[in-house]
């Protein structure tokens, strides 16, 4: 375990302004460093920092000159939710922007902002506010595969409520050959049920869970086709029910097998949760 104050490291120290660095991304780079993505907050500005360390934990001072690169990006009310590799010198960042709109750009190692991405280097994503979709209370989920950026969130918008996930080009923009509009909604009657996880799979299909953790407990897993419409070849009209030998649970992950079943895993309220899904039989 690496753990520094790199509070020393900023202008101001305030808890009362909630000086803060948060990192979401963490990866062993070849020569043995560890490298780190995330976001900051002090005083009144805001932006994401990248760090440097070496193997035994102390700052790399050849990463400018500390360890510690601060990209100032003063966006109202930024928080920045996820980080992604996406490249080898490109990084992904999905956050929210004033605390409704879903925002996305991308840097290189070095902090550099890739114009090209969105406007002006930033795609925000205007169509989804707090005023149609919960992003600000709900847990949002993101996956990047196939040069595509996967977004899901809860979607508190109908009285049968259900979940959203979007998919986005490499330009930032939603892909509207996906979903409608480049989203996808699945509803259903529990109010209750939140949206722990979702998985791409290599044919571009997705499996969803949602889980809720209250008595009576209950889990659905859910598979979409690259369209982002359910798939009904699989499970029971493309939903799992999870109630397995008494254990109520959801699958987030999927691997395929060469002889076409499946190892799910996911979770309950109690832990973890792995199976082992006949394709021929249909069931776990």
């Amino acid at each position: 375990f690496i753990t520094h104050d790199i509070e020393s490291y900023f202008n101001v120290v305030s808890w009362t302004f909630n000086t803060c660095a948060e990192f979401i991304l963490t990866e062993e780079l070849n020569d043995g460093k560890i490298f780190c993505a995330g976001s900051y907050t002090e005083y009144s500005d805001n932006g994401i920092i990248l760090t440097k360390f070496n193997s035994n934990g102390s700052f790399d001072s050849t990463y400018h000159g500390n360890g510690i690169l601060k990209i100032p990006l003063n966006m109202n009310g930024l928080k920045i939710l996820e980080t992604h590799r996406i490249e080898s010198d490109q990084l992904l960042f999905v956050g929210r922007v004033d605390g409704n709109y879903l925002v996305s750009f991308i840097t290189n190692n070095d902090g550099t902002l890739d114009l090209s991405y969105g406007q002006s280097g930033y795609a925000i994503d205007s169509s989804t506010t707090l005023n149609s979709f919960d992003i600000f209370n709900s847990k949002i989920i993101t996956e990047f595969k196939n040069n595509k950026l996967y977004v899901g969130y809860n979607d508190i918008v109908t009285n049968s409520s259900g979940f959203v996930i979007s998919r986005y080009l490499n330009n930032g923009q939603l892909d509207s050959t996906f979903g409608l509009n480049g989203k996808s909604v699945v509803s259903f009657s529990n109010t209750q049920l939140v949206l722990i996880g979702f998985d791409i799979l290599d044919d571009n299909r997705i499996l969803a869970g949602v889980l809720r953790e209250y008595i009576p407990v209950s889990g659905f897993t859910y598979m979409l086709d690259s369209l982002g419409q359910i798939d009904s070849s699989i499970f029971n009209n493309g939903v799992l029910e999870g109630e397995f030998n008494g254990l109520a649970g959801a699958f987030e992950k999927a691997i395929e097998l060469q002889n076409g079943d499946w190892i799910f895993a996911g979770a309950n309220p109690s832990g973890s949760l792995i199976s082992r899904y006949s394709a021929s039989l249909n069931v776990p």
